[in-house]
């Protein structure tokens, strides 16, 4: 195009040949399209960060021929040379000085196409989605060729900005650099990304970014990375792109096996130019070095210890102490000990336990605070958290953007959590995180109603009058601290029980204010994931039944509040959501605006809590286990990750293939919930990161795609697809580990996977059967289930693997049957009547077992209860289209539904604490111990146990038909059941695995009571005859018995003294017999006026 010209001008896009040299001119429309990027100036090398925290380069004389081997890199027109240099080295060696000083250099040669500095204490340098739209921001301003391409790209699709790092790389830097590269060389220019360790998520960005430079996709572009040598990113750097025979790599250098003698005269160069009023001999300057062995952080850090004192005296101690650490070379642990005995020395003994304790404060935070917060949540005057810092100065510096309290190293927090020196005080981090769990809820007393005076509930939040500006001064940094971290810092503390009455507290009295507070500050969608979180926590407790039922009530509040389209107008969570919600717990405020709100208890209600409009069409459904993230599957061959409080779209995966028809089949999250895999239609398996939405892996096989799953610890994957094949795949490398044949094309469908992950269950349409395999092995275990005489639609496992369900559909007639696992045999069977146009879509099973539910074609959802397979109900209306994708929350508190109508729904399964007993009447009620089960038995000897709080079945025992039960009771540790029946007999329960242990009968004698010993090993049982009578519940045998008292009326009452030693039997007559429980002697009689009822 240049050919013959001699001089170019580019001027707004355009090109204007003239004549010998090229010019190109910024644009207006280019200069304001670049200053739309979101880009983190705070990142490149050389902006100014403040005095403390300023980036250092290369003492003069230091590390010059390693800076001489990159610049000879960086320079070079060798296109057999590497696109990529990568410093590996450990904390402290000097790697971010090195690239400092690079920077430098290739920005006066005019090479530096851009810098990112990683830092995880600067929130736009820790976070991977700024660091392309950074670079290619730097780019534009250095090349207008690239700017003009650049702004050209973005005119039609600037949300690619805010999309997945794959689509950054794309369209921010590949393309436009290869505009340029087609009219003009531009030479060679290098990014240099420096810390890649410190910042969050990086592996997301790496994975696209080196595929794409070992695919020379960048021709002309370098990149010179440093980090530490971390696994992920080892891999990600070493890692080559499959097929691809390494077209241009990645050149390591470790810093950290450079020569000792070069490191050694650099560092004392070093010291000597920093220390050279200070040094009074030649010995110093060579000890100092000796000490510091590889590390430069070791030489800094005493040099800012130095250099802190007051006055040349005390400098000079300071080097003194130093230059006598008995550590060994390079023990930068021993330097930070001998900093902070120094520091504290001089204090008295409270005051020394004061200053540890602001130090393991600071390091507890879950983000930097100034000294003004961290005293206010410690209840100290700030003045003393100064004076300590800027004591530390060697260790911790203040920001003077917003006074935040950082450290200068990473090496310094490790050291504070991992040591172990006798002669300091360890670090206890549950300690810390409960100390600072009840600090930010006493902090947040301060919350009520309306704090920041929202003037209208016709006002959005973001456009009313003074309203941003009085949030910044009602809420505090401590408060905001507290409302964004409380549950950050529970999580962490193993005190749950200690710190239960004081959240429960806070719940009941603030809980709301908190949620309004979370409104103002934009966080509902944090505000839901952490209660989730939370309450996943609390469930594994028995003891925390309570919180539990209150974070899940408070968490329905904030679902319908985040689902609803008002949630930009915090008013309305008050107007339009409070008084509909159901407060269980009397949660203050109590807002009734004027009117009464009937609420109808039943299990699950037939309107949702929460609905999140306008995401697609859901093929499929899964929810995240940790219950913060929903993944639906769409028709276009894409999943969409949604937060599970506010609906918002988080990320979205990309295509699975180039037709916009391809259709998500089946969908799942790995375990720690950071990956998703996909299936679709046209026979691609992908996996997906489940932050950003960007391809890990993708397979491909010949035929449709039924189901996926990850297995066991998320380390592989499996398929089962149309031809009958059952694949397993490396999750982790993407390589194909094995392929079973289990049946043939098309005769096979239905799978499911047990809860081990061992065995895949599959409906053979044929012959109308089901078989199961191992999945490892592809070998199949046992023989076919029995036939359900009908097309199978539907096949589940149970939780614990031993029974199987399937759902079948015929004609007008749907029934689902309840299978053995170990027999084969069918334990139960229920039919219904359905319309001949109507299918089951998908089913779900509670987390406990006890509620089984299927959704139709037709947007009905059934429900049932197990084992007894009965119909609970009748359908419920969920959706105005087929409802493709449904799963329980993983504390089985609220199910989340998909349809084909565009819609997803969260529904509340904990709406009443109304306790149903299938109509057969209760016979008999038993609370346990802490009062937060209830255990009731019918007419018919069937044993029911709820949730006392919410009302949910937890588990049951069959009775026997015709044997009515007279009274339940519990051990006080919940391990075991008794039960009395109208025939004299007693039956025990394990309370745990719900197995029959024992039946217990004495002689011909009618029982009339029972009650467990304290530790559930003996069993007392009082009878009509007037006898008591000692069982053993673990052997299930007599110990004593029949023990007759002073007189023979009926024993009406027994009760296990504390220690298990004595049993007190109250008789008819009004008399009580005290018994030696472990010798089974009458010890005493006492007579009372009356009798016992």
């Amino acid at each position: 195009m240049f050919q013959n010209a001699s001089d170019v001008n580019i001027k707004g896009g355009n090109y204007y040949v003239a004549g010998g040299n090229i010019s190109i001119t910024h644009s207006d429309t280019g200069n304001e399209t670049l200053s739309k990027i979101p880009y983190s100036p705070q990142a490149f090398f050389d902006t100014d960060l403040g005095i403390h925290f300023s980036r250092r380069f290369c003492t003069p004389g230091t590390r010059v021929q390693i800076l001489e081997d990159i610049k000879a890199w960086a320079m070079s027109s060798d296109p057999g040379i590497a696109s990529a240099y990568w410093i590996s080295g450990m904390a402290g060696t000097g790697k971010s000085t090195i690239a400092m000083s690079i920077c430098s250099i290739l920005s006066h040669k005019r090479i530096l196409a851009g810098s990112f500095f990683c830092s995880r204490q600067i929130a736009e340098c820790r976070d991977y989605r700024l660091i392309v739209p950074t670079l290619s921001y730097q780019l534009a301003k250095v090349s207008y060729a690239f700017e003009a391409a650049l702004v050209a790209n973005l005119t039609n699709h600037f949300d690619v900005v805010y999309k997945e790092p794959s689509e950054q790389i794309k369209y921010l830097l590949i393309e436009p650099w290869e505009e340029v590269t087609i009219f003009v060389n531009p030479g060679p220019q290098v990014f240099v990304i420096d810390a890649l360790d410190e910042c969050l998520g990086i592996s997301v960005v790496l994975k696209p970014l080196v595929e794409a430079i070992q695919s020379n996709k960048f021709r002309g572009l370098k990149f010179l990375f440093t980090s530490r040598p971390d696994q992920e990113i080892n891999r990600r750097m070493r890692d080559t792109v499959p097929h691809l025979n390494s077209i241009c790599t990645v050149q390591e250098f470790i810093l950290h096996q450079v020569e000792q003698s070069f490191v050694r005269n650099d560092i004392k160069i070093y010291i000597e130019q920093e220390l050279k009023d200070i040094f009074q001999a030649a010995w110093e300057v060579e000890q100092l070095t000796d000490l510091s062995g590889r590390l430069f952080i070791y030489a800094a850090t005493v040099v800012k210890y130095v250099k802190g004192g007051d006055g040349r005296i005390r400098r000079r101690q300071r080097l003194s102490k130093s230059l006598n650490n008995q550590g060994n070379p390079a023990d930068v642990n021993a330097l930070y000990g001998s900093i902070l005995t120094s520091v504290m020395s001089h204090n008295d003994d409270s005051e020394i336990k004061e200053d540890w304790k602001i130090v393991h404060t600071i390091m507890s935070l879950g983000s930097p605070l100034s000294c003004n917060a961290i005293a206010n949540l410690m209840d100290l005057e700030t003045e003393t958290v100064e004076h300590l810092v800027a004591r530390l100065q060697a260790v911790f510096y203040i920001s003077e953007t917003d006074q935040a309290v950082f450290t200068f190293h990473a090496s310094f927090p490790e050291f504070i959590v991992n040591n172990s020196s006798s002669s300091q005080p360890v670090y206890g981090a549950s300690i810390q995180h409960y100390e600072l769990s009840l600090a930010c809820l006493t902090t947040m007393i301060q919350l009520e109603f309306n704090m920041c005076d929202h003037p209208s509930s016709f006002i959005p939040d973001a456009i009313a009058e003074g309203f941003v500006e009085r949030i910044s001064e009602r809420i505090s940094e401590a408060l905001r601290y507290s409302c964004l971290y409380w549950s950050f810092h529970c999580i962490q503390c193993n005190a749950d029980e200690d710190i239960g009455p004081s959240l429960n507290e806070f719940l009941t009295n603030k809980g709301v204010y908190w949620i309004e507070a979370m409104s103002v500050l934009k966080q509902l969608e944090r505000c839901g994931q952490v209660m989730r979180q939370l309450i996943h926590k609390f469930m594994q407790n028995p003891r925390m039944k309570l919180t539990t039922a209150m974070l899940q009530n408070l968490h329905n509040l904030v679902l319908s509040f985040g689902g609803s389209p008002i949630k930009s107008i915090t008013p309305h969570l008050y107007i339009s959501v409070l008084p509909f919600w159901d407060n269980k717990f009397n949660f203050k405020p109590q807002i009734k605006m004027g009117i009464i709100i009937e609420q109808r208890h039943k299990f699950i209600q037939n309107e949702p809590i929460a609905v999140f409009e306008g995401v697609g069409e859901a093929s499929c459904l899964a929810l995240s286990p940790d219950g913060t993230q929903i993944v639906i599957g769409t028709s276009g061959g894409k999943c969409l990750i949604l937060d599970a409080t506010t609906g918002a779209q988080l990320a979205t995966s990309e295509p699975h293939s180039d037709y916009d028809y391809d259709t998500i089949s089946s969908v799942a999250f790995c375990p720690d919930g950071s990956r998703i895999v996909s299936g679709s239609a046209f026979g691609t398996v992908q996996i997906t990161d489940a932050t950003t939405g960007s391809q890990l892996f993708k397979f491909s096989v010949d035929s449709e795609i039924e189901y996926v799953e990850f297995l066991l610890d998320g380390s592989k994957v499996m398929s089962f697809s149309y031809d009958g094949a059952l694949r397993i795949w490396d999750a982790r490398t993407g390589i194909k580990l094995h392929q079973f044949q289990l049946a043939d094309k098309g005769v096979a469908g239905s799978p499911a996977l047990s809860p081990d992950g061992t065995k895949i269950a599959l409906y053979f349409d044929r012959d109308r059967r089901v078989g199961i395999w191992y999945v490892t092995t592809g070998q199949q275990v046992g023989d076919c289930l029995g036939s359900n005489n009908v097309e199978g639609k539907i096949v589940t496992f149970s939780p614990d693997g031993a029974k199987l369900f399937t759902v079948s559909h015929d004609d007008d007639t749907t029934s689902m049957s309840v299978w053995e696992v170990s027999t084969g045999s069918q334990v139960a069977k229920c039919t219904w009547n359905s319309d001949d146009e109507e299918f089951i879509s998908s089913s779900a099973l509670s987390p406990n077992g006890f509620q089984f539910l299927l959704s139709s074609s037709h947007g009905l959802v059934r429900v049932f209860d197990l084992p007894s397979c009965r119909h609970s109900g009748s359908s419920l209306q969920w959706h105005n289209d087929a409802v493709w994708g449904i799963a329980f929350f993983p504390d089985g508190s609220k199910i989340v539904s998909g349809s084909k109508d565009g819609t997803i729904k969260i529904w509340d399964t904990t709406a009443t604490a109304d306790i149903n007993s299938d109509r057969n009447g209760v016979h008999s009620v038993a609370f346990d111990p802490d009062g937060t089960t209830v255990l009731f038995v019918d007419i018919k000897g069937n044993l029911q146990i709820c949730d006392a709080i919410s009302g949910d079945r937890l588990g049951g025992f069959q009775g026997e038909y015709g044997r009515e039960v007279e009274s339940v009771v519990f051990s006080v540790d919940q391990t075991k059941i008794g039960a009395i029946f109208c025939d004299g007999r007693v039956r025990i329960w394990d309370g745990i695995t719900a197995m029959p242990l024992h039946n217990v009968q004495i002689g011909e004698q009618r029982i009339q009571c029972i009650v467990f010993s304290p530790d559930a090993s003996r069993l007392a049982l009082g009878t009509f005859d007037g006898t008591v009578n000692i069982w053993d519940v673990t052997r299930g045998c007599l110990i004593y018995g029949p023990l007759r008292g002073h007189v023979q009326w009926d024993v009406v009452f027994l009760q296990f003294s504390s220690d298990g030693t004595e049993i007190v039997a109250g008789n008819d007559d009004g008399s009580i017999d005290i018994w030696d429980a472990e010798k089974g002697i009458l010890l005493d009689v006492q007579q009372y006026h009356g009798c016992f009822k």
